[in-house]
């Protein structure tokens, strides 16, 4: 037996075939849920044409001449120039305060950068480096803990407020004690 046949002969009880794909047949007569409308009703549904004589396209182009010749074209032009150059002179002066501001930003990264070196020579700031990513760390696998935690019992978060409290506290006297040493 194929596997097609042990298919067809498994399906459900009292299965029929499936019917075929219905077929549409292109007829010139409308069939079903159609509405016809009469002849005479049609051309109410026609688009209407327009008469063109070229009329309008003369009157627009002499339009266009007086516009010109007037006053009204050189107004315009002085306006665009004024506006023109009041942007120019927008945009040189945005330019130039942009231009501080990244001199400045710079002068500033650069100091950083150098006070950033000169205390990472000092161990003390090191260890507290390593500390506090230590803390992320933890802070991070915790958060994804959090429903282990048994947090109803108030015994355990004041024993783990006091474990952090007391972390924090060794940390910054050990910090105030050693940091002058080593500067």
């Amino acid at each position: 037996m194929s596997y097609s046949d042990a298919v067809k002969s498994s399906g459900p009880v009292g299965a029929k075939k499936v019917p075929p794909v219905p077929t549409v047949n292109n007829t010139s007569s409308p069939n079903g849920n159609v509405e016809v409308i009469p002849e005479d009703k049609l051309k109410e549904f026609e688009p209407k044409k327009q008469q063109f004589d070229g009329s309008k396209i003369k009157d627009f182009s002499k339009e266009i001449k007086k516009a010109k010749d007037s006053q009204a074209v050189e107004d315009a032009e002085d306006f665009f120039k004024k506006l023109y150059g009041r942007l120019g002179e927008a945009f040189k002066t945005a330019g130039n305060t942009l231009h501080k501001v990244g001199l400045k930003a710079s002068e500033k990264g650069q100091l950083a950068v150098a006070t950033t070196s000169t205390e990472l020579k000092n161990p003390v700031v090191v260890l507290q480096a390593v500390v506090g990513i230590t803390g992320l760390i933890g802070g991070y696998f915790a958060y994804f803990e959090r429903h282990r935690i048994d947090t109803s019992n108030k015994l355990t978060l004041a024993l783990h407020g006091a474990i952090i409290t007391g972390f924090v506290l060794v940390d910054g006297y050990l910090f105030q004690k050693f940091y002058p040493k080593y500067k």
